[in-house]
């Protein structure tokens, strides 16, 4: 009798690093989210703007902390690969963001704000290469991904490749170009922090196109699930601090049509998996 094929696991190295980033981004979250209006005093660089602030820190709580711990204990890797790509993505993105802007850093300040700027200069010089290698180690472990058992109908895939695209549009536009996307914006963003978005941007698009290839909702259940929570935070943050938008603008109502969008992909994915497990 033939054998069934080994599925490949998630390394124990891998799990690891998940585990450290899910701390790494809820602590980020608590400075941005819960602290977004003394970041002057507790966060790498200051952030003017509380709703800005916010809006950071909801990523970092819905697209780093939650997928990282689900995809830690997670045991096929073909599920969390989207993650990986997205998390990759964003930590190589986001340190070329900060060497452009060094100069706006608390480097060279006091207290709690330089523990901050020092910390994330570490985190965010080690952890792009580390995940790179612990990716190709991934790679060449032995097995392989389990069947899909429940493939993207061709609506579903029309529906995320037209989000891809305009993800990674967007996140190239704001990070070559946020002067422009700043007179655009629905609220204030400095060249810093339009990189940033553009730095989440492009990730969230890298996910999406790998989730095209892996066209099955049950691996796209972690990554549906962060989607999701991440624009439900987004809407908590905007709710918080509606002054900060200028609701004049017409990127205001097509922000908040984003998020509907955001948060309707990834309810609809993370359903699709769950029927999927229940089945």
């Amino acid at each position: 009798m033939e054998s069934l094929p080994t599925v490949k696991p998630v390394l124990a190295p891998f799990r690891w690093l998940l585990v450290l980033a899910a701390l790494l981004a809820f602590i980020a979250g608590v400075q941005l989210f819960i602290l977004g209006q003394h970041t002057d005093r507790y966060f790498a660089w200051t952030i003017a703007d509380p709703l800005m602030a916010a809006v950071l820190g909801a990523a970092y709580w819905g697209g780093g902390t939650l997928p990282a711990l689900l995809s830690a204990r997670e045991r096929a890797w073909a599920r969390v690969r989207v993650f990986a790509t997205a998390a990759t993505v964003f930590s190589a993105v986001m340190l070329a963001a900060t060497l452009l802007h060094l100069d706006r850093f608390h480097l060279h300040g006091v207290g709690s704000a330089r523990v901050a700027a020092w910390a994330w200069m570490a985190v965010y010089a080690a952890v792009p290469p580390l995940l790179l290698g612990l990716v190709a180690l991934q790679m060449l472990a032995a097995g392989g991904d389990p069947p899909r058992r429940a493939p993207l109908s061709p609506l579903a895939r029309r529906v995320l490749s037209v989000q891809v695209l305009a993800l990674l549009g967007g996140g190239a536009l704001c990070f070559i170009s946020p002067g422009l996307v700043a007179s655009l914006w629905p609220w204030k963003l400095t060249p810093l922090t339009g990189q940033v978005v553009g730095s989440g941007l492009l990730a969230l698009g890298a996910g999406g196109l790998n989730a095209l290839g892996e066209a099955d909702w049950e691996r796209l259940r972690i990554a549906s699930i962060g989607y999701a929570a991440l624009g439900i935070l987004v809407s908590v943050a905007v709710a918080r601090f509606p002054g900060s938008v200028d609701w004049h603008r017409w990127t205001a109502w097509a922000f908040l049509a984003f998020l509907a969008v955001v948060v309707g992909s990834g309810v609809r994915g993370a359903a699709g998996s769950r029927a999927t497990r229940a089945s």
